[in-house]
Parts: structure tokens; C-alpha cells; sequence
């Protein structure tokens, strides 16, 4: 039934698309940060940020060029609670991919340590940060994720997407899918998202995708209902749901923490 239910909502979406002065101490730098210090990571970055390679920020009305040696590499659209910043890669995947392919052993494949389940509309339980999920899928299905590029296709490209792109230094590692909770988060903050998405697209349009549109975006988050299920989000109305991990209507977002 659920199948079933998963084309309708294509053919729906399909539609609607058609439609439409005390001195401080010195701070100890051998020590873990506190929770004070976290909270002043998150105040260097504000919701639309635009991220160079170069790790300066640049706010979308000030953007008048793109320097080649300077890249767009991010747009910050959201933070996690110890205050860390999420960088969403200016480039989705060209073309929708398969979280899983049905040939591999991950698509009938249960990652219970990944698994969330819906609260509300943008409120979800289980595991809420999706850094280590590739990592969790590595560990329990060694042989296919060898071959990411046949049987992983999304996580393939967000696995290579530094190296697509050319990314230097630090940059060169940390990206990963976001859980079903970081991509919703995302979508409530499309719109300072795109606005800098766009800004960067009308400079160069080979630099940055324009917008996140309304596309299908996977998840690194296992369905809690069905094996062979992950979650999504399509990005037209910010509907959340599971479908088949080898369902070929979904794009790819890459994230890192900065």
C-alpha cells in the first residue's frame, strides 16, 4: 500500500509543479570549549552566509564577483544545538540518484543506529545528526559500500562531492548527507538559503545550483517503518516521508559542520 501511496504522491507533486569593561582571563586553549564558547561559534555565521574557500564569509548583497581562486564553497542554512554551523554545498547532484540500489545488500538493509521516526511536521526521534550515518552503513554492509557508485549512488556523491568541486585543504573531508531532522531544518530556512543561492547563480551560473527549487532531497536517515525505506524531503511544500531507498526521483544535498 505504501508503495503505491509513494507514486501517487510523484504524480501529485508532478501536477503541482506544472501548477505552479571587566578584564577577562585569557582563554585556556588545551581545554575542551564550553558551552559559552560554542555559543559564540554560532554568532560568526548568520542564517544565508555566504562561505569562500578561503573560510571568509560574505554576506549575498555584498557579492558582486566571484573570484576563480576564491570560491563559493557553502551557504550556511541552519545550526545544531552546541552551536556549530551547517554549510550546505552550493551544487546538488546533477540528476536524481538512488539511496540504495535494489541489487545492493543495504536496500533491503535495516541501519537501526540511523533510523528516525516523525513527531510532528518538522519534528523527529531517533538519530538527529547525520555526520556518521555513511560511517554506520560502512560498518554494516562492508562489501557493497566498496562500490558507492553502484549500490550508493547519493552517498557516492556527497562522498566525492569535495573532490568534484576542488575543494582544498580542510575542505577536502567532512561533508555528508544530512539526517531526515538537518533537512528539514534546512527547508525552513530555504529562503535565506536561496536568496544567497541565487545571487551566486546570477554572477556565474556555473557556480552554485540556483536555488534549492523544489526538488526531492534524500536523506542519510533509515525509514523506521520498512527495510527497504529511507526518508526525504520534497522541497515544493516541505513534505517529509519514506520511500523506496532505490526510488529514482530524489536529489542529493551535501552538508559539513563549520
Amino acid at each position: 500500500m505504501k508503495r503505491t501511496g509513494i507514486f501517487v504522491l510523484s504524480f501529485f507533486s508532478t501536477l503541482c509543479l506544472v501548477a505552479c569593561s571587566n578584564t577577562e582571563a585569557e582563554p585556556d586553549t588545551s581545554v575542551e570549549p564550553t558551552e559559552a564558547e560554542n555559543d559564540f561559534i554560532s554568532e560568526q555565521y548568520e542564517l544565508g552566509d555566504i562561505l569562500l574557500s578561503d573560510g571568509s564569509i560574505v554576506k549575498a548583497a555584498d557579492m558582486t564577483a566571484i573570484d576563480n581562486s576564491n570560491v563559493p564553497i557553502a551557504v550556511i542554512g541552519g545550526f545544531k544545538e552546541d552551536g556549530r554551523a551547517i554549510g550546505i554545498g552550493v551544487h546538488r547532484s546533477e540528476s536524481p540518484l538512488q539511496w540504495a540500489s535494489d541489487n545492493s545488500a543495504g536496500y533491503a538493509a535495516n541501519f537501526t543506529d540511523t533510523a528516525c521516526t516523525q513527531k510532528s511536521e518538522f519534528e523527529f526521534s531517533g538519530d538527529q545528526d547525520g555526520v556518521d550515518n555513511w560511517e554506520v552503513i560502512c560498518a554494516q554492509d562492508s562489501e557493497d559500500t566498496a562500490d558507492a557508485a553502484k549500490n550508493y549512488p547519493a552517498f557516492h556523491f556527497v562522498n566525492t562531492y569535495a573532490e568534484t568541486y576542488n575543494l582544498p585543504g580542510d575542505l577536502a573531508s567532512g561533508w555528508y548527507m544530512p539526517s531526515i531532522a538537518e533537512l528539514s531544518d534546512i527547508y525552513q530556512n530555504r529562503e535565506a538559503v536561496n536568496t544567497s543561492l541565487q545571487k551566486i547563480y546570477e554572477i556565474d551560473e556555473q557556480a552554485a545550483m540556483d536555488g534549492l527549487g523544489t526538488n526531492w532531497y534524500w536523506s542519510s536517515s533509515q525509514a523506521g517503518t520498512e527495510d527497504d525505506y529511507a526518508w526525504f524531503v520534497h522541497y515544493f511544500n516541505g513534505y517529509a516521508g519514506e520511500c523506496p531507498k532505490n526510488f529514482t526521483n530524489v536529489h542529493a544535498l551535501a552538508i559539513r559542520e563549520f
